[in-house]
């Protein structure tokens, strides 16, 4: 809220301290009006908030519904709204921006892969400056874009076969979204340079990730005015991963992932009474399940291969979901709750429905139904189950922060 108002009274020149980012806090401004209170501007955010999350539910409805089946569609977009959305949307937040962007993102990407073309490159390089625009958190999966798209170049390498036209044109496609990125969002970034002294400038990356605990970085670069500019405390105090290395074994790198690992499935997995129970675990699993079914069944099929195409595309959702993981998991030490991992939801979601497009057909014996309306049916019958319970006993206690 505060963002918001320093925003509208510079005129949207304020981008903040490097924390959060400013999109959100903007989109707000824009309904600001220096007569309001406090009461009143954070009853009408959350207003704006939900109506956001109906835009954001109906662009995402229109992606599944034109991809996958009326059937599991109808299933993926009702978890995300009863699952996910309802429970954040009357929040002062900008995750459920986040969210929707950082997925259609994810979207393009792999449509990108699967057959790339300038304008989508382009439009993933935008789509990734939105999203990081709105939580600076997508640095890690452009990466991963621009790495699993070069991989049709190892493969001519080994067999021998790499063109220089070719190579120019993957190079163009691995490299296009990065360069669109980056110039999108260079004003941000020189801004960062000038008063932080670094480009890619952001607190929580550039040190409170290198911390132990939230309270070790509030009395560290955070008491040292990180937000206002570079730290004011001694060069050797500074957080680094150089310092992290030097100060703590592996035993400790270890034991921090797996506590962050065992934090993230407390907040988002424990019992029904858990102010952080979103009930979205076994939505997970089921859709884990499916996929490797969907992937054993087309391996092990009569005519089953797997092409470059889908080696790539399995490559980088594999990638993306195992590196915010370990991210998330390193991170719960300094600060946890389930809206860190719940930006992985909706891609999630996305894979499943390539993964079932993908399987053979397979009808139980004796029987005209086929696996994947049986698969379908069980999806919602939980769904309905779970929501149901939401309703009548977490909605009240829930916890969306």
């Amino acid at each position: 809220m505060n963002f918001a108002k320093k925003a509208y009274a510079s005129s949207f020149t304020f981008t903040g301290g490097r924390n959060r980012m400013p999109l959100f806090p903007w989109i707000q401004a824009l309904f600001y009006s220096p007569d309001m209170s406090d009461e009143e501007f954070f009853e009408q955010g959350k207003q704006l908030n939900v109506l956001i999350s109906i835009a954001c539910l109906t662009a995402l409805g229109a992606a599944f519904f034109a991809k996958f089946s009326k059937s599991y569609s109808v299933y993926a977009i009702a978890v995300i709204a009863f699952l996910c959305f309802a429970i954040k949307a009357p929040w002062f937040q900008a995750e459920i921006l986040f969210y929707t962007i950082f997925a259609f993102a994810f979207m393009l990407s792999i449509e990108s892969i699967r057959c790339p073309k300038w304008y989508k490159s382009v439009g993933l390089g935008l789509l990734f400056a939105l999203a990081h625009f709105s939580k600076a958190s997508v640095l890690p999966a452009l990466a991963i874009y621009s790495c699993i798209f070069a991989v049709p170049l190892l493969f001519d390498l080994f067999s021998r076969r790499l063109s220089r036209q070719r190579m120019y044109k993957i190079a163009f496609h691995a490299i296009a979204p990065l360069f669109v990125f980056l110039v999108a969002l260079f004003p941000y970034f020189n801004e960062s340079k000038d008063r932080y002294g670094h480009y890619l400038y952001n607190v929580n990356s550039t040190f409170y990730i290198w911390y132990d605990s939230w309270e070790e970085a509030k009395s560290g670069t955070r008491a040292a005015g990180d937000r206002e500019g570079w730290p004011d405390m001694p060069a050797e105090e500074i957080p680094s991963l150089t310092k992290y290395l030097n100060e703590h074994s592996t035993a400790d790198i270890v034991r921090r992932f797996y506590r962050g690992a065992m934090r993230i499935h407390e907040n988002a997995c424990s019992g029904p009474d858990s102010p952080s129970q979103f009930g979205l675990c076994i939505h997970t699993g089921i859709s884990v399940l499916v996929m490797f079914s969907c992937l054993f069944a087309k391996v092990s099929g009569d005519r089953g291969r797997l092409t470059k195409k889908d080696i790539q595309i399995g490559l980088f959702a594999a990638s993306v979901f195992f590196a915010y993981s370990l991210l998330f998991a390193w991170y719960a030490a300094i600060a946890s709750g389930p809206r860190f991992i719940l930006m992985l939801l909706i891609p999630l979601f996305w894979t499943v429905g390539l993964s079932l497009r993908s399987a053979p057909s397979i009808n139980l014996p004796g029987s005209a139904i086929s696996a994947y309306s049986v698969v379908i049916l069980v999806m919602l019958l939980v769904l309905v189950s779970q929501t149901y319970e939401l309703v009548t006993v977490r909605a009240a206690m829930l916890f969306g922060g």
